[in-house]
């Protein structure tokens, strides 16, 4: 079974970058550019609370909106 966030998580870890410290700012951001270079990536070391609370909050949302398929999945001979 393959499950996958039903939310972006590159777009999610880019709303919570500016609340980092800004030397981790500035190692997520290319150099001269105020944009992100790659928030999929970032989304991948993004150790913030807020943003860890909204990634357990998404989980939660995901696998209850697939709990019958969980289930199966789980009993002995599926």
């Amino acid at each position: 079974m393959v499950m996958r966030p039903s939310d972006d998580l590159g777009r999610l870890a880019a709303k919570f970058e500016p609340q980092l410290p800004r030397a981790c700012r500035f190692l997520t951001r290319g150099i001269g550019t105020q944009e992100l270079r790659s928030p999929y990536f970032f989304s991948l070391l993004m150790f913030q609370p807020d943003y860890l609370t909204a990634l357990i909050e998404i989980g939660e949302k995901d696998a209850e909106a697939l709990l019958p398929e969980l289930v199966a999945w789980m009993e002995p001979g599926f």
